[in-house]
């Protein structure tokens, strides 16, 4: 009886306590719908940040609680459109054989008109380094780089690993 109660009051203590993926998110995410999500960057002129993620990942999952819910990225909420593609799920394989995915998580910002990548981040990252990668995707997407401007170099880079040419 006493064991009961003891895993009865565990599990109702477990149930009270609030951790960070309760909090609520300052993102508008759309989940699982390339499409939608890139009809919507175009209709607004903003670049598409893909979350291509899966369920059994911790990286993934330790992203989506504690760096994508923090509260400074909501001033960056609006200046993208937000798409998680869960890489488990056989109706994404499309937006997969386009943007393939060699690590989890891994982070893209596309330019909606051309539908080409602008920024790739593989795997985890702190807070500000996430909204350091954002914040060159926007340079990318404006062309303000110099020739020899580092993350121009790495974007050059990233693309060649999409397309194969290693």
């Amino acid at each position: 009886m006493g064991l009961l109660f003891v895993f009865g009051s565990c599990s109702w203590f477990a149930s009270t306590k609030k951790g960070p993926q309760d909090r609520a998110s300052t993102i508008a995410w759309i989940e699982n719908d390339y499409q939608r999500a890139m009809e919507a960057a175009r209709a607004q002129g903003k670049p598409l940040l893909i979350d291509a993620w899966a369920p059994w990942c911790h990286t993934c999952l330790s992203m989506r609680a504690f760096v994508l819910t923090d509260p400074s990225l909501a001033a960056m909420s609006d200046r993208f459109i937000w798409v998680a593609v869960d890489t488990e799920k056989l109706e994404n394989a499309p937006v997969l054989a386009q943007f393939p995915v060699e690590a989890w998580p891994t982070f893209f910002i596309v330019d909606p008109v051309s539908e080409k990548v602008q920024g790739r981040w593989l795997g985890a990252a702190s807070v500000q380094q996430f909204r350091a990668f954002l914040e060159d995707g926007e340079r990318a997407m404006a062309n303000d780089h110099r020739e020899n401007d580092p993350p121009l170099l790495v974007r050059r880079g990233d693309l060649a690993a999409i397309e194969g040419r290693h």
